[in-house]
């Protein structure tokens, strides 16, 4: 893996989760927790590289960054709609914010609409990074949230100033 775009993933989607939802990143986590219900988003992208960024976290997790952006108090019902909405909201900016951070400022993408689904715990496969993946997972107040990026045409790999180069 890339060290650089591991970086770029990890201060992007620190970025987002900031200044979207009010959730700091406090570093890293080693592991992700198996035995929860997990909000899964996915948003595929093309243009001079495609692919498709993944975004993963505990429903509690969800819950909260819904909350943060609706503006709901504590006790307010987290609706399956809102946990749904925010984490596909979620994954469309980063994704749209971190193919621009390596694309550069004139690179052309389109995003797909994210697709997001919860899986109870134990469903579907743990959410390892593959051969040539790249993936942060991050601590948050309430949890942990996983950002994985897998690019498809060409391998995009972040060089100093952050300009985008395909091996």
């Amino acid at each position: 893996m890339e060290p650089g775009t591991e970086r770029v993933l990890k201060s992007v989607a620190s970025e987002v989760l900031e200044g979207l939802a009010f959730v700091s990143a406090d570093g890293s986590v080693q592991a992700e927790a198996e035995n929860v219900k997990k909000g899964v988003a996915i948003v595929r992208f093309s243009g001079p590289f495609s692919g498709e960024l993944t975004v993963a976290a505990p429903e509690e997790t969800v819950c909260e960054l819904a909350m943060n952006m609706l503006g709901l108090e504590t006790g307010e019902d987290c609706s399956e709609q809102a946990k749904a909405d925010a984490l596909g909201e979620v994954a469309n900016v980063i994704c749209g914010n971190l193919v621009a951070a390596i694309g550069g400022p004139q690179a052309v993408f389109d995003l797909e609409k994210p697709q997001v689904v919860f899986a109870e715990p134990g469903e579907g496969a743990k959410l390892e990074a593959a051969p040539g993946e790249r993936r942060v997972l991050l601590a948050l107040e309430t949890g942990w949230i996983s950002i994985s990026l897998r690019s498809r045409k060409r391998d995009a790999t972040v060089q100093e100033g952050g300009e985008a180069q395909g091996q």
